[in-house]
């Protein structure tokens, strides 16, 4: 019973491992390496450059009067 407890547990924690952080470890290397990729064969060209910082919308004059 401890035996198929365990490998229920295991197949469970194995399976859920694509929704954590520790995926983070093989996406962000394959993105870089796809972004790297993308610059040097071209098809990035037709895309809008990378924003430095978001738009503001709001005038840095007008602070929040709500609280």
């Amino acid at each position: 019973m401890l035996f198929g407890l365990y490998i229920i547990a295991s197949t469970v924690l194995f399976g859920s491992v694509l929704w954590s952080k520790f995926a983070h470890m093989f996406f962000k290397p394959a993105a870089a390496f796809e972004k790297r990729v993308s610059y040097a064969n071209g098809t990035r060209s037709n895309l809008p450059a990378p924003a430095d910082k978001p738009e503001t919308f709001a005038s840095p004059a007008d602070s929040p009067g709500h609280y």
